[in-house]
């Protein structure tokens, strides 16, 4: 188990309340934001990272959450129109490798996490896009202290 102690920082793109119980309107978030330029929207001060930033928890993870899919900016960044600000905290998270065939490798991983006794924070988690390897996606767990 890897663990590691993040700062805050801040992720801009497309976001939407969902549930982990209705995949059809994560898919459809996706397929939104394929089909929009988000990084060009947000200049040179986007990261060429994507994030996918899981945040706004109402309960557990089968609870309504927000997922924010986006880059990274600086602290202040103005926010497009349309667009929506993913806030996430400084917190310890436990860094899990994904690797293999997208979205499937990644699914899975989450449904393994979603079976773990794992002491998670619920204030934000998110996964971190490899720019260089697109079979290469970090998820980040927020961890209780």
């Amino acid at each position: 188990m890897t663990i590691q102690t993040s700062e805050a920082f801040e992720v801009i793109g497309l976001s939407e309340i969902v549930q982990n119980t209705d995949p059809v309107k994560i898919g459809a978030l996706w397929a939104r934001f394929q089909s929009q330029d988000v990084r060009g929207a947000l200049g040179e001060a986007a990261s060429a990272e994507l994030y996918s930033v899981y945040h706004d928890y109402s309960g557990g993870f089968l609870d309504p959450y927000r997922v924010t899919l986006g880059y990274r900016v600086p602290q202040g960044t103005a926010i497009p129109e349309g667009f929506h600000s993913a806030q996430v905290p400084a917190q310890k998270y436990e860094v899990l490798p994904t690797q293999g065939p997208q979205p499937q490798s990644l699914i899975a991983q989450w449904q393994s996490i979603w079976q773990k006794d794992i002491p998670r924070a619920f204030q934000a988690d998110f996964d971190l896009y490899d720019t260089q390897d697109p079979t290469k996606i970090t998820v980040y767990l927020g961890l209780s202290a």
